[in-house]
């Protein structure tokens, strides 16, 4: 039970009750104990633990209230893992020594029926001391004999479970940390599965595939407006599944119904080198109608550009054809060519799809920074 606790913290309470009713012990808690704050960052519990005489003491443990344990986790932090020890003991005295006063025990041990606390160290590295505490209802000087015969099976037991809670929590922290990046990004990305379904997208995906002018949803199967762009994209995708992808394939350009400019995709095989083929492909969908979303103003940084050779490349790599960059411009149509020329030169880029590729692997921040009202309404 303690190493299926792992993946929910109702299990761990639960196993803390089931320690609780076989030793008969009025109450047990297994907790992480931050030592330089005095405060419990996770903290398990049997019943006693979870009824409202108990909830404030609980409390003023989490936020670091309790100042009178603090010496006494220092000197468990030093004693060896799976030592049981008794509140005397911790203290330097005589387990029939009577106490100095604390509140907090005092409180403690009356709302749980206890006579008397142990601790008992789980683990021997960390950031947090993890500890178990056994309310007795003996006197202190006993100190839970069950618990200490069972201590040698149950101890390590208990710290697997608890390294794995922290295990498991940060996997879950890390990935909802990611998940809300995903979903903030203001182009579009999708998980493709080898059957051109969608296995998992992004809410500007999905607002892209519900405007329907280049690319659609039909159920989770993806569908383009243009039946060559379809097959040029299902030959990427299933060329990044494959792991032969060439590189100056990865960028395709998608027609949209309504004529406008073409949306831009990008496909990127998802592998482990441990693992061979990879067995999905991420599709990157990129609006050129969208200022932010294809810019050429990182292309900046290489300092080798005019400001009217840099302007040309923004609206190339947006997808506007010569005479229309001219026109957009005012300038003459052989103009606009040659600083066309002379910034592929520079660039060292043969076609605009490479000034494109290096645009993208050059633009700024595609991370939303506040809502977008438009991208919630098209998404509902």
């Amino acid at each position: 039970m303690a190493i299926r606790a792992v993946t929910s913290a109702d299990r761990m309470n639960d196993v803390c009750d089931r320690i609780s009713e076989a030793l008969s012990l009025p109450g047990v808690a297994i907790f992480q104990y931050d030592l330089r704050h005095r405060t419990s960052p996770v903290f398990f519990g049997s019943h006693v633990y979870q009824t409202q005489e108990v909830a404030h003491l609980r409390s003023e443990f989490f936020s670091g209230q309790v100042w009178q344990d603090s010496g006494a986790y220092k000197v468990a932090a030093r004693a060896p893992v799976g030592a049981v020890m008794t509140e005397a003991a911790l203290m330097g005295l005589d387990d029939a020594a009577e106490l100095p006063p604390n509140s907090f025990r005092e409180r403690l041990l009356q709302a749980t029926g206890a006579r008397a606390r142990t601790v008992t160290k789980l683990n021997s590295v960390g950031p947090f001391l993890d500890c178990v505490i056994t309310n007795d209802a003996l006197e202190p000087a006993v100190a839970s004999p069950a618990f200490r015969a069972w201590a040698p099976n149950l101890v390590p037991l208990l710290a697997l479970a608890m390294e794995g809670q922290r295990v498991v929590t940060s996997l879950a922290d890390g990935y909802a940390a990611l998940k809300t990046l995903f979903d903030r990004l203001n182009i579009g990305v999708a998980f493709m599965a080898p059957d051109d379904h969608v296995l998992l997208a992004n809410p500007t995906f999905r607002a892209m595939a519900a405007e329907g002018d280049c690319v659609t949803l039909s159920g989770e199967r993806l569908e383009c407006a243009d039946i060559d762009d379809a097959r040029a994209l299902a030959a990427a995708l299933n060329g990044a599944l494959r792991g032969d992808l060439p590189a100056n394939r990865t960028v395709l350009i998608l027609r949209r119904r309504s004529g406008g400019l073409p949306m831009i995709a990008r496909v990127v095989p998802v592998k482990d080198g441990d693992l061979g083929h990879a067995h999905m492909a991420m599709l990157v969908l990129i609006d050129p109608e969208e200022d932010t979303h294809v810019t050429a103003r990182g292309l900046d940084a290489f300092h080798l550009l005019t400001p009217a050779e840099l302007e040309v490349c923004d609206l190339i790599v947006k997808g506007f054809r010569t005479d229309e960059v001219a026109e957009l411009r005012q300038t003459k149509l052989q103009t606009t060519r040659s600083q066309i020329k002379d910034a592929m030169a520079k660039l060292m880029c043969d076609t605009r799809l490479d000034m494109l590729r290096l645009a993208l692997a050059t633009s700024p921040n595609l991370i939303r920074q506040e809502s977008e009202p438009h991208l919630q309404a098209k998404v509902q």
